[in-house]
């Protein structure tokens, strides 16, 4: 290859950035592709053929798709001064899931300071994105049942409140906890009750609307905070009430106006909004299923009855008005002790 004249280094310079694993392309103000390497048509399974005279907005699902126009219009800012940018974009998405980039562009300018092109360098970042996202998703849900945790269901109580103060509209607080939950640990295992704690889980989050956040406190302590409530009570009772049986646990939620049947594993709850409102929890088959346990209330009171002492014969005393008079039998004859003498 002959590096001496321009084509021979251009032929080599593009052999360079074919070889590097990063996605290279070259691009006009308006988008329409003018240059990609192979790494960057193999991303989006494509050939460098195809691509070259393509718009790369052809590239970008549909559901972005006002997002990256709203980007490219932004590289019309850059200037020879500040003619770097580093953003992050969605594209290429396969079965696997979603697929992220991020982009380093850098525009080339002319003697009069015109953009005539831009060139740009991406690397894959989807592998990035989704560990942060779980990193994010762990802070601040509950791990075992996939509610909103302590420290989030408190920040979404914190800003309700101060909504609402601003807009004048009621918060409803609903403190649920479950009624011997520990006997289901201690009969059935801990496997069980974390089963029953994944159900009621699951029955709260299909109860509230999607305005309402539903999370775990920690143990069996569940919590439901319904912001934006012009008839608090009413916004509260109505979903839960009149939803049916879950076919997953057999949860039903019942007025607390019913009484609640032996054999359950009871959910009550609390609500500054004052709700009328409980669950029951049915478990019917054998304990060795997990996903199903049946619980027997202990009875009310364990201690035996106290012993009654045991008292002489006696006869009841004759009131005054009978007029006769019994007489009481009298035992052995006091022997005097010598000191009396």
């Amino acid at each position: 290859m002959n590096w001496s004249d321009e084509q021979g280094r251009d032929r080599a310079f593009r052999e360079l950035v074919d070889a590097i694993p990063d996605l290279v392309c070259r691009f006009s103000p308006d988008g329409t592709l003018l240059y990609v390497n192979r790494s960057y048509a193999e991303y989006f399974g494509r050939t460098q053929a195809d691509l070259i005279g393509s718009n790369f907005l052809e590239l970008v699902p549909a559901d972005t798709l006002s997002y990256a126009f709203e980007q490219l219009r932004r590289l019309e800012h850059l200037s020879p001064e500040r003619p770097t940018r580093t953003s992050e974009h969605r594209g290429g998405d396969s079965a696997e899931g979603e697929s992220w980039q991020e982009w380093v562009d850098k525009a080339c300018f002319d003697e009069q300071g015109h953009m005539v092109d831009l060139v740009a360098v991406g690397r894959d970042i989807t592998e990035r994105r989704r560990n942060e996202e779980a990193v994010r998703y762990q802070a601040h849900h509950d791990h075992l049942t996939g509610l909103e945790n302590r420290h989030s269901i408190m920040e979404r109580l914190d800003r309700s409140l101060q909504a609402a103060g601003r807009s004048r509209d009621a918060v409803g607080l609903l403190y649920i906890d479950l009624d011997h939950f520990k006997l289901i640990n201690d009969q059935f295992g801990h496997a069980a009750g974390d089963a029953v704690l994944r159900d009621v889980a699951e029955v709260l989050r299909s109860c509230v609307r999607s305005t309402d956040c539903a999370g775990r406190l920690g143990g069996d302590e569940f919590i439901i905070v319904c912001a934006g409530m012009e008839d608090p009570s009413d916004s509260i009772t109505s979903p839960l009430g009149s939803r049916p049986s879950c076919t997953g646990c057999n949860v039903r939620c019942r007025r607390a106006s019913a009484r609640s049947s032996p054999n359950r594993a009871n959910v009550s709850n609390t609500s500054s909004t004052e709700p009328t409102h409980r669950c029951t929890s049915a478990r019917g088959a054998p304990p060795a299923d997990l996903g199903s346990v049946r619980v027997r209330d202990p009875p009310p009171d364990t201690r035996p009855p106290p012993r009654r002492r045991r008292t002489r014969n006696r006869r009841r005393a004759p009131s005054p008005s009978s007029g006769a008079t019994v007489s009481r039998p009298r035992g052995p004859p006091k022997t005097p002790s010598p000191c009396s003498t």
